[in-house]
């Protein structure tokens, strides 16, 4: 028996506006807050991160962050078991909250830059394939009104008609963003706590509604924290570059990619200081006169960053180090076996405590220069991590 989409009456509850009111006075906050940062993608990596935490928790785990943001940048190297997909024991359980917080991540990320039809990479992966059409359902649901009310409602819709939670969460960003209820799509805004309890689902639909609308200003308010918290490092990281540093030095160059890249060994960061080219020769060409660093100096301008309490590098080993920004610091105790896991790095953590929130209009330019070649790492790192997945899946299928 098809279902017909649920409707509101003409006139909405009081409550139900004040509360409408309440979710859209928050993503206008977010909104406002994004436009012009120069930080937009170290945040909604970061928001991919925490929403992907999220919504395994509303599928009922409990799945470690720090364990699933160390996997996501390749720091853990674990088997992923596919989405949805879980095996017997506690620390099985603990795998496979970790592995579907992972793939959540990985159709989260993809979800972001997926077309309103189905290109070439959702045909090779079927969830995005339900991605597409959990995007076009929303889309028919949306005639006119309230942008969110919409989204509830086409939220609500699809889980009753059997579509699947993963595409609609993935969904939903999106939808917003070609809304107009943001000008950047968050994958933390999903009303993801509405789907948590099975009583909050019998419940009237404007009942319901509140509940979802309660989660989209939470959600917002989180985005916008994020946001606040990762802009108050990278200045802090930055006052400390420039002031340890001479004119001419690139240190606040270092600050401004981590800004804008979650990590960075001392290739790819010799790569970004030598304008994009392969510096791995280990010489700057004779006829060569552009910017140039090589890999063993971009190892010790890192080192003298560590020093100086600038970055934290992640992986704890001799060789083959990545550094991140001080907020990433937890990870490094996630990138070890078990038994000989590290403490966190804290010494080099800023004293959040005594920095002011700074104004956000006086932001100094962020030089990305070199960017694509740099992020190339991180990618070429998350695509053979989600081979691994695909590879999996198929075999389980």
């Amino acid at each position: 028996m098809a279902h017909t989409p649920a409707r509101l009456p003409d006139m909405l509850p009081l409550r139900v506006v004040a509360d409408l009111e309440r979710a859209a006075t928050a993503l206008a906050r977010l909104d406002g807050a994004l436009l012009g940062s120069p930080l937009v993608p170290a945040w909604q990596f970061r928001a991919t991160l925490a929403a992907a935490t999220a919504l395994a928790e509303a599928d009922g785990l409990r799945p470690d962050s720090r364990r699933v943001a160390a996997m996501a940048l390749g720091l853990r190297q674990e088997a992923p078991a596919p989405l949805l997909s879980f095996a017997n024991g506690e620390a099985e359980r603990d795998q496979g909250a970790a592995a579907h917080a992972l793939r959540l991540f990985l159709l989260l990320r993809d979800s972001l830059t997926l077309d309103e039809t189905p290109g070439p990479d959702a045909d090779a992966d079927p969830l995005l394939h339900g991605v597409a059409a959990a995007r076009a359902h929303l889309e028919q649901t949306h005639k006119d009104g309230p942008v969110l009310l919409a989204a509830g409602l086409g939220l609500r819709h699809w889980i009753e008609t059997g579509g699947d939670r993963p595409s609609v969460w993935a969904a939903l960003p999106g939808f917003l963003a070609r809304s107009g209820a943001l000008r950047v799509p968050c994958p933390l805004v999903v009303g993801a706590g509405s789907l948590r309890a099975r009583a909050d689902w019998t419940r009237p639909l404007p009942d319901w509604l509140r509940i979802f609308l309660h989660c989209i200003t939470r959600e917002a308010d989180q985005a916008l924290t994020l946001l606040l918290d990762l802009e108050r490092v990278w200045r802090q990281a930055r006052r400390q570059a420039m002031a340890q540093s001479r004119s001419h030095s690139r240190l606040p160059q270092v600050v401004d990619l981590l800004a804008l890249v979650p990590m960075v060994n001392p290739e790819s960061l010799a790569r970004f200081l030598s304008g994009g080219r392969d510096p791995r020769q280990g010489h700057r060409p004779v006829d060569d006169d552009g910017p140039y660093c090589s890999p063993r100096g971009a190892a010790k301008i890192l080192e003298k960053m560590e020093s100086l309490g600038l970055v934290v590098e992640l992986s704890g080993r001799g060789t083959h180090k990545v550094y991140s920004l001080p907020d990433l610091a937890p990870l490094r105790s996630q990138s070890q076996p078990a038994r000989r896991r590290a403490a966190p790095a804290t010494a080099a953590e800023p004293d959040m405590t005594s920095l002011p929130v700074p104004a956000r209009l006086d932001a100094p330019p962020l030089d990305e220069a070199a960017l694509e070649a740099a992020t190339a790492e991180l990618d070429a790192v998350l695509s053979r991590l989600e081979a691994r997945l695909r590879g999996r899946s198929s075999d389980v299928g």
